[in-house]
């Protein structure tokens, strides 16, 4: 098992890892939310920006799985 605590690009974290890499092809992606790599609030008040950030952290941390 080999865990990504904090892949490029994504948020800080507290008491997590944001992706876990299995034996195998099981691949396991914490929830995410609208902050940047800095732990910044994105999109305040602007829930299309908030999504696309979201979806921007959830596919750093599967590029960093392979």
């Amino acid at each position: 098992m080999q865990h990504f605590v904090r892949p490029e690009g994504m948020p800080p974290v507290n008491g997590y890892s944001h992706a876990v890499v299995f034996a195998g092809r099981m691949v396991v992606i914490s929830g995410q939310v609208p902050v940047d790599e800095q732990g910044g609030l994105v999109g305040r008040g602007n829930p299309e920006a908030q999504v696309r950030q979201v979806f921007q952290n959830l596919a750093a941390g599967l590029a960093a799985t392979g």
